[in-house]
């Protein structure tokens, strides 16, 4: 089973959406409303199978985050265990969605050399901290204040998860969560020695 992966919607057809909605006569309009609000759907979430994961080389950035509270969280912190940055948006489904699967790698691992940093892409801290507060996070939860490390993990749509390994190479990237995923049999693979 893949989790559908979102891209933000673009501005074209939200305009051709309230242009719809602004029409005098909304009965005459209803059936072509539903066929372009299908077809909008469909590009603003629209289904990908995961990738062939592929290894990156480099070094993890020191990217400053900011918190729920609103201090400033650094990615140096954790240097030395492994990391499993979860991308995210409180407008994604998907993301919603995932929460479970990442909660579950969470209690499976928390014990081990290992930690998640949840980072939100919201462009309205609002939006995160309604949605963040929501759901039970027990690992460090955070929002992404500029681009640079969008960019960096190359974060096209979301949800986005990128494994790291003690010395800040980038083992495995993904988009979207399967019921088996790679970053998962990694994980497995990693601390059942």
């Amino acid at each position: 089973m893949t989790i559908n992966v979102c891209s933000r919607p673009k501005r074209k057809y939200l305009l051709l959406f309230k242009a719809l909605i602004m029409r005098k006569n909304k009965k005459k309009i209803i059936v072509p409303f539903i066929i372009i609000l299908t077809f909008v759907c469909g590009l603003i979430c629209h289904g990908q199978p995961l990738k062939n994961n592929h290894i990156q080389t480099g070094t993890l950035p020191d990217f400053r985050l900011r918190t729920v509270k609103g201090n400033e969280f650094r990615l140096s912190s954790l240097k030395g265990r492994y990391i499993l940055l979860d991308f995210w948006a409180s407008w994604c489904m998907p993301c919603i969605a995932s929460l479970p699967k990442v909660d579950s790698i969470y209690q499976r691992y928390q014990k081990e050399n290992f930690a998640i940093v949840s980072i939100s892409i919201d462009q309205k801290p609002s939006a995160w901290l309604k949605e963040q507060s929501k759901h039970k996070f027990y690992w460090n939860n955070t929002l992404a204040t500029d681009t640079a490390i969008i960019k960096y993990y190359h974060v096209d749509a979301v949800p986005h998860t990128v494994l790291i390994d003690p010395e800040g190479k980038i083992l495995l990237t993904e988009e979207g969560l399967s019921s088996e995923s790679a970053i998962e049999r990694k994980l497995k693979e990693l601390f059942s020695k």
